[in-house]
């Protein structure tokens, strides 16, 4: 009597006489031979009858007692991220092989941890007390780690300090910004205004599926008066020359909505007045149309109605 595992196959004898005849013939190579090859599926025990050269007849029995292979159990096929460890494990048997063993902490133990840096099916052969062997797979999945990177421009104006950000991510999916002031965004490249005042880290996380990095910069955006920065000339010869001939003021940043001037005579008269963007005062009295003396006006400027500048112009037509 034989033993085989489950899909093996084995080889039968038998001897004595001149011809041979197995039953059941079932999962036999041949059933007249003295020795064929049998793979049942299931434990099976053979007959053969033997006829000799005189035409007598004997028989014989073996039984070929089929073990069914281990139930082999792995971990589920899983993704790591560039640089991470995926946690193995088999069960059914009572011997473990796991191949290929690139970046494995244990090759022969049912459970291990992989750390490959490449996507790669791992293989684990299982041997039973039968000696009977089966395998499984498991496929980890490498994903890449993504880079989270951006720049941004921060221009002041009436509603507060806009950020434009610029996403300079790598080998990114999805991205999830935090202005550090309740406001959020999951666009790529988001615009957000920031309150006079306020302050916080920004945060932008860049995502690739289950893997993630983020940045984080810290932004102080100060009072209106810290970020508005004026450029002027106090001194105008609106002489018709067309050198100096107008008095206006640069204000750098974006508050073409929100600015007011206002000019005086030194007596208090109010001499101008605009909250136009592009401005110019050519030295006239916008009241009467008439030119003004040459002298010292005073012009105080409004931004966002808080901020005011006050200082002097001079108007020399000679």
């Amino acid at each position: 009597d034989v033993e085989i595992c489950l899909g093996d196959t084995i080889g039968l004898e038998a001897s004595g006489g001149v011809a041979y005849e197995w039953s059941p013939n079932t999962a036999l190579s041949d059933d007249m031979v003295a020795d064929p090859d049998a793979n049942p599926s299931s434990t099976q025990t053979y007959t053969v009858l033997v006829t000799d050269a005189n035409n007598c007849e004997q028989t014989d029995d073996v039984m070929v007692t089929v073990h069914a292979l281990p139930v082999v159990t792995t971990s589920s096929d899983t993704t790591i991220c560039e640089g991470g460890t995926a946690s193995l494990w088999a069960a059914g048997g009572e011997q473990y092989a796991w191949s290929p063993v690139n970046d494995l902490s244990a090759s022969t133990a049912a459970n291990t941890d992989a750390s490959p840096m490449t996507t790669i099916t791992y293989t684990v052969l299982v041997t039973d007390s039968n000696s009977c062997e089966n395998t499984s797979d498991v496929l980890v999945t490498v994903n890449e780690e993504p880079v989270a990177n951006y720049s941004v421009v921060y221009v002041p104006g009436c509603e507060g300090v806009t950020g434009t950000f610029t996403n300079e991510s790598e080998q990114a999916l999805t991205y999830q910004w935090n202005f550090g002031d309740g406001a959020t965004s999951n666009e790529q490249n988001p615009v957000h205004v920031f309150s006079y005042d306020g302050m916080g880290n920004i945060t932008l996380t860049a995502i690739n599926n289950m893997c993630a990095d983020s940045m984080i910069t810290n932004l102080t955006a100060g009072s209106i008066a810290e970020n508005v920065d004026e450029m002027v000339r106090n001194v105008i010869s609106p002489n018709g020359d067309g050198i100096n001939d107008c008095f206006e003021i640069t204000i750098e940043g974006d508050f073409e909505d929100c600015v007011e001037i206002e000019i005086f005579d030194r007596w208090g008269l109010k001499m101008y007045n605009s909250n136009e963007h592009d401005w110019c005062w050519e030295g006239i009295n916008e009241y009467n149309n008439q030119p003004v003396s040459d002298g010292t006006y005073y012009y105080v400027i409004t931004v966002a109605g808080q901020v005011k500048f006050k200082s002097f112009v001079t108007v020399l037509r000679n």
